[in-house]
């Protein structure tokens, strides 16, 4: 282990929860009495850090007002700048100590939350990411077919097994997650900088989470999944819809252009799909010709009764990952070279 890694971890050990929220009024009542109800956290430092990011509502003044009265080392900042990505960095700027902990405003996390991310992330010094388990806490009862989703919502199990992901497996989702601030700075000196973003206000977009998880391995950070890291994760009767579940699914289209060229770099592609990435052109043919592949079940969109199709999200991710391809496919030499940096 890299002695200018492991000198940085035990200087600030304890744990930095960032909780980033955009017109988080009525979310953030259960968000940070979550923190509120931590056991087993004698002699662990730890804090919370509520990074208000451009809300138009009242958050603030009720983070305030419901942590006024609490023993929790509590903070709030204000990131003017939309999108999460933006938020999260805020975050980690101020934050004291080395584990931090990104947090959702509509995140629960178990009253060990605390405790076992500090034992996980102590006792692994190699590891650069832990994931959580969440599980769905629904405002109204939701379709059948989130089941065979709900990964994409941030719900259920992350690997087959607890411990270290194996080979293959390159992202773990943001929500719950733990981060070693040691292994962030690394990745700040050596000039990365989100590609992705996460949603900016109403705007849907996705793939920070894997980005940074990708970033990880190539710093030569490993990646671990904890099943009873556990929390819950409320989801609103807007989000659990046919309609937001294609949009999500366009946006994964979107974000798979830029992990795809992280791909390239960790070797977990074949070689002929390496090769077709470099280059812009095999690229985009190889984009068009999966599009035209899925094209004829366009028919889908006509028929309310197919709600809940796979063929359907897979469509809409081709298309989305095409057309975000021929957008900005210009810029994909620039992004391999800031990959780069992190070998």
């Amino acid at each position: 282990m890299n002695v200018m890694r492991m000198s940085r971890t035990e200087e600030a050990k304890g744990i930095s929860a960032v909780v980033c929220t955009y017109n988080g009024a009525s979310r953030i009542v259960n968000t940070l009495g979550a923190f509120r109800k931590q056991v087993k956290t004698d002699g662990i430092p730890w804090e919370v850090i509520l990074v208000d990011n451009a809300s138009k509502d009242d958050t603030s003044d009720v983070a305030r007002e419901l942590m006024k009265d609490s023993d929790v080392d509590f903070s709030l900042l204000l990131e003017a700048r939309p999108g999460k990505n933006n938020a999260i960095e805020t975050g980690f700027a101020k934050a004291k100590y080395d584990y931090l902990c990104i947090v959702d405003d509509d995140n629960w996390v178990c009253d060990d939350y605390i405790s076992k991310v500090y034992s996980i992330m102590s006792e692994n010094p190699d590891v650069g990411i832990c994931g959580a388990n969440g599980t769905g806490e629904f405002e109204v009862p939701p379709p059948a077919w989130i089941n065979e989703f709900k990964i994409a919502y941030g719900i259920g199990p992350q690997s087959a097994n607890d411990g270290y992901l194996p080979f293959g497996e390159d992202c773990l989702y943001g929500a719950a997650s733990a981060i070693r601030k040691s292994a962030w700075l690394e990745l700040k000196e050596r000039g990365f900088v989100f590609t992705l973003s996460g949603r900016k206000g109403k705007t849907l977009a996705s793939g920070e989470d894997m980005e940074l998880s990708q970033a990880m391995l190539l710093l030569g950070y490993k990646l671990w999944y904890s099943s009873s890291l556990e929390f819950r994760h409320y989801m609103p009767a807007g989000r659990i819809t046919w309609p937001y579940m294609c949009r999500l699914s366009e946006a994964f289209g979107r974000s798979d252009v830029i992990t795809n060229q992280y791909r390239i770099y960790l070797n977990t592609l074949k070689p002929v799909y390496k090769y077709i990435y470099r280059y812009y052109v095999l690229h985009l043919c190889y984009a068009f010709y999966q599009y035209l592949k899925s094209y004829p079940l366009r028919y889908l969109f006509k028929q309310k009764v197919r709600e809940g199709k796979l063929e359907l999200l897979l469509y809409l991710r081709f298309r989305a990952y095409f057309i975000e391809l021929l957008r900005s496919g210009y810029k994909l030499p620039m992004i391999r070279s800031n990959i780069r940096k992190l070998l």
